[in-house]
């Protein structure tokens, strides 16, 4: 899944970039070969739109081959220093798996955590309904004060929303997952 997420191709490019850089340098310390080869035409003469070869033709080759056998210590510092930057790189590719694992641990742990809550808010609703229910009847036979009634009322009032409540931070626990994993996948 991480590995579709478009910051670590990024980085793995970079990544790749140097290890072919540290190559070409390694490669200094080999011998370069040229081949060349040429074809002329000498005295050309057009006749009605067409040529006329003569037999003065030419073809060469040549071949050309240096070795740098020592340029100082500039190979050596180049690559010791592409290297140190391949590290880095490796390092920060490291610590943005890490980062986006850690995005993910979270997400998930916070759509379980308000899944949970969710639960027991509906749970909590149901309850202060059914109360509010008992306590309505109790006054309607005059066993309860206006007071019981309203503090029921309260109650659940409250209970309605958390439960509203829970149902917002379900939905953004949700989406941030969504948004964590279909970052990924893009």
């Amino acid at each position: 899944m991480m590995q579709n997420r478009s910051e670590i191709k990024a980085m793995v490019f970079i990544s790749k970039s140097l290890e072919s850089q540290r190559n070409a340098i390694a490669g200094n310390y080999l011998p370069k070969v040229n081949l060349e080869t040429s074809y002329q035409i000498n005295d050309k003469e057009r006749f009605s739109g067409t040529s006329l070869l003569q037999p003065k033709d030419q073809t060469t080759y040549g071949v050309n081959v240096t070795w740098s056998l020592y340029s100082g210590m500039k190979n050596l510092a180049l690559r010791k220093a592409i290297l140190e930057k391949h590290n880095q790189q490796n390092y920060k590719l490291h610590q943005l798996k890490l980062d986006l694992k850690n995005q993910l641990t979270q997400a998930y742990e916070g759509v379980k955590v308000a899944k949970s809550a969710k639960y027991v808010a509906s749970r909590a609703k149901e309850s202060a309904k059914e109360n509010y229910r008992i306590t309505s009847d109790r006054y309607s036979y005059g066993d309860v004060d206006t007071l019981t009634l309203l503090v029921s009322q309260s109650n659940l009032t409250q209970a309605l929303n958390a439960n509203n409540d829970a149902y917002y931070n379900l939905f953004v626990a949700y989406k941030t997952l969504q948004r964590v994993v279909s970052d990924s996948i893009d």
